[in-house]
């Protein structure tokens, strides 16, 4: 059994800020490996300004070439579309049944997670990163905790 971050995103285009906030994750939680899901189909994003999947995918791997412990996987391309966060992680979960999943997001998608198809189901399939950009409010993710999971807390 190992552990297992991912990225997904829709990569338009893959950037330093991706690569430093993966590597980061990978360091900090130990990960034996950071896996790259460029979204296929993504429900949420205007096609127009959207660069085609073969490009995002090609530059994404061109981003991570040669950095040991990441990899990338186009498995949204053989799913349904739209593509949806669930249904990729339930594959993963399929394929890898006995790997520990580490699902990377934004402190702003935590916040929209109500919004997502199924999203509360998300943890279920695997553990959640929340990962703060610079511009973040941290107290937008204690709100967000709040509202989707009331109850007694831990203090930061």
């Amino acid at each position: 059994m190992g552990s297992t971050g991912i990225l997904g995103g829709t990569f338009n285009p893959f950037h330093n800020g991706h690569l430093r906030h993966v590597l980061e994750v990978r360091e900090a939680l130990g990960l034996d490996r950071v896996v790259i899901l460029p979204c296929a189909d993504p429900p949420h994003k205007d096609d127009k300004e959207l660069l085609g999947f073969a490009l995002r995918v090609a530059l994404a791997r061109a981003a991570i070439a040669g950095v040991q412990g990441l990899e990338l996987d186009t498995v949204e391309e053989t799913l349904p579309y739209p593509s949806y966060t669930w249904q990729t992680l339930t594959e993963l979960r399929k394929r890898y049944p006995s790997e520990t999943f580490f699902f990377m997001m934004g402190a702003e998608s935590f916040a929209a997670l109500d919004k997502w198809h199924r999203g509360f189901e998300l943890p279920q399939l695997a553990c959640l990163v929340i990962v703060p950009r610079e511009d973040s409010d941290i107290e937008l993710f204690h709100q967000s905790i709040r509202k989707f999971w009331p109850g007694p807390h831990p203090s930061p």
